[in-house]
């Protein structure tokens, strides 16, 4: 018999089974009663040989199982970094801060301006107040992505 396989055979259903590559067969290499199984199942398809292990060998079915059960679980934690959740929030903090500016006629923008319009005439303020440096900083320190328009902009 000439094994050969053109992939690497991932499944735990592998300590079961031979491939060989002429005939396009697995034999099963369980044994039943001191005699090995040596079942052909068509192709190198993992489903089929899962199925046999399931329909006659109960036994290692069950330790077929629980082998691809921990395998799994060690294929998932070395694919997955442990998360910090700290540093997590710090990048997506700096991310934000990243970016410059609201985009102009952005909803964003627009509540932003409507805030400012109600605060000005709600309280009776000054237009002027816009231009004022430390209103801007005061604004700036709330959201440093918002840009106060000009006085032209709040009149109308």
């Amino acid at each position: 018999m000439t094994v050969a396989s053109l992939r690497k055979k991932e499944s735990s259903v592998w300590e079961y089974f031979q491939y060989d590559a002429v005939a396009n067969k697995s034999v099963c290499l369980t044994k039943v009663a001191d005699k090995q199984c040596d079942k052909l199942i068509a192709s190198s398809n993992s489903i089929n040989l899962i199925a046999h292990l399931k329909a006659c060998h109960k036994a290692e079915f069950g330790e077929f199982t629980e082998n691809e059960k921990a395998r799994k679980l060690t294929m998932n934690t070395k694919q997955q970094p442990a998360v910090n959740v700290q540093t997590q929030s710090h990048q997506i903090t700096t991310f934000l801060r990243q970016s410059s500016v609201w985009l102009e006629g952005s909803t964003e923008v627009k509540l932003r301006n409507d805030a400012l319009v109600n605060l000005i005439a709600g309280a009776g303020l000054s237009v002027r107040i816009v231009n004022d440096a430390s209103f801007k900083e005061f604004c700036q320190t709330f959201d440093p992505k918002y840009r106060i328009p000009g006085t032209y902009i709040v009149k109308y």
